[in-house]
């Protein structure tokens, strides 16, 4: 009996690693995919919303962590979706951008926030703090629900931007900003920030080719862009044409479209003058190419 209970034992061993074996031999079949080239992985990953990401932590044991050195996170309304509850849709997204965060390692090319549901609270620092260590190449923060989110100072380490774009954001340049090296690209829209804060942005920026400011505050007037290198420029909203001045430049396009203001019999009004968009103009000795907005047309045709 006892012989027999042996025997029955080494059976149910031997049930077990076959078992172990034909698991092992799925996963090696799953980890095929780990042969793949690395930037081709990385594209398959980027093109998965964060929650796909992490469950192609399943397919082997190769792959458990892979998801934790993605180069890019994007949390939008595509690739986040959340609740129709704007307090719950807030609490949860920020939960999910805080815990890919804390697990993520190694080098972060690209970080994005972009939810119409999502207002910045005090998390945003702590994102920052993280953002400004990893090298980052290029930073979208929307935040489409107010109030302004307060841009912490730790955002402005980010010494390897290359690309910056901030929407319905307070900044505040601290004293020891040296500067944006290599930014090349920056778009401001319905940011808080002052003439001298602004002015300094685009001073410390010596690279930067391509820009657009878009309801930036009323306060800022007059304004003077001083970048030699910038190529194209997208003023829309409320800046007024006869406060913009220039440096040397060597602006080949631009976009301009502005605000409309409506009187009591319901007539559009554009609060720009035919002078102010000659005087524009004429610092801008190289542009080829203008896109302008209908109600500069109508100022233009009534001249």
């Amino acid at each position: 009996m006892a012989v027999v209970r042996g025997g029955a034992l080494v059976r149910v061993a031997s049930s077990g690693n076959k078992r172990a074996r034909i698991t092992s031999q799925m996963e090696d079949k799953a980890d095929r995919l780990s042969e793949l080239p690395e930037h081709l992985i990385d594209h398959i990953l980027l093109l998965l919303s964060i929650k796909d990401a992490v469950k192609t932590s399943m397919l082997s044991r190769k792959w458990r962590y892979r998801w934790t050195t993605l180069p890019e996170l994007v949390f939008d309304d595509l690739r986040t979706p959340t609740s129709s509850d704007a307090q719950s849709s807030n609490s949860v997204l920020g939960k999910i951008i805080s815990d890919v965060l804390l697990i993520h390692t190694g080098p972060l090319r690209k970080f994005v926030i972009s939810h119409k549901k999502f207002h910045a609270d005090s998390d945003i620092s702590r994102w920052c703090y993280y953002l400004s260590r990893v090298s980052l190449k290029e930073l979208v923060l929307n935040f489409s629900v107010s109030p302004w989110c307060k841009i912490p100072s730790s955002l402005f380490s980010c010494q390897e931007l290359v690309c910056l774009n901030l929407c319905s954001c307070s900044i505040n340049l601290p004293t020891t900003f040296g500067g944006f090296k290599h930014l090349k690209r920056m778009e401001l829209s319905s940011c808080l920030v002052s003439q001298d804060g602004l002015e300094r942005l685009i001073l410390s920026c010596p690279l930067l080719e391509n820009m657009m400011l878009k309801n930036v505050d009323r306060q800022i007037s007059p304004l003077h862009i001083s970048a030699p290198k910038l190529r194209h420029l997208g003023l829309y909203g409320t800046v007024n044409l006869k406060d913009v001045s220039f440096g040397a430049n060597h602006l080949t396009s631009g976009v301009i479209s502005f605000s409309v203001d409506i009187n009591e019999d319901g007539v559009a009004h554009v609060n720009q003058s035919y002078s102010s968009f000659i005087n524009f103009f004429s610092q801008l000795p190289l542009i080829a190419r203008l896109s302008v907005g209908r109600y500069l047309l109508k100022v233009l045709a009534c001249n």
